[in-house]
């Protein structure tokens, strides 16, 4: 008779589901004895639309990721493992993207920025205490690290207070 024995180990996992802001929810695995450390599938979720798709290994961004807009179409594809743009869909975001191969690229996703965006933002007081609002078009030069260098308001609010705010939290 032969006895064989057999000794798995293996982590396991929970869901977590996280609302950032303004709708915009992650859904990732995390191990069970550390809630901290993503680990397996991830999805940034906004509207009930999936807009990034990936995989994290042991907290670090791992293999491809795939990027969308509104429309679900896919308008990046970014390899992590090779740190390099797969696919890339010109979009009237990307401003004179039509000649270039792929373009400059925020590894985190356009999500991202937006809600770092919304962290640094102060809603000016006199426009909260009157009700003021609008949306300002802010565009920004960015050098080859990462450093913003120059910004101008494209299309302002026409109020003067969200005008600035909206070019500070960008700088």
């Amino acid at each position: 008779m032969i006895l064989i024995s057999f000794n798995s180990y293996s982590q396991e996992f929970k869901m977590k589901r996280k609302t950032l802001i303004s709708g915009i929810i992650e859904e990732y695995n995390v191990f069970k004895t550390n809630d901290k450390i993503k680990q397996g599938d991830y999805k940034l979720i906004y509207r009930n639309a999936i807009m990034i798709k990936g995989f994290y290994n042991n907290d670090k961004r791992d293999s491809i990721w795939i990027f969308y807009n509104d429309s679900h179409d896919t308008i990046l594809v970014y390899d992590y493992r090779e740190d390099k743009v797969l696919n890339f869909k010109c979009q009237d975001i990307f401003q004179n993207c039509k000649d270039k191969k792929s373009p400059a690229f925020y590894s985190y996703g356009f999500c991202t920025i937006l809600q770092n965006f919304s962290l640094k933002m102060k809603y000016p007081d006199h426009a909260a205490e009157n009700g003021l609002q609008g949306t300002a078009f802010v565009n920004v030069l960015i050098d080859a690290n990462g450093k913003v260098i120059n910004t101008f308001l494209k299309n302002g609010t026409g109020y003067h207070d969200l005008d600035k705010e909206a070019i500070r939290v960008v700088n």
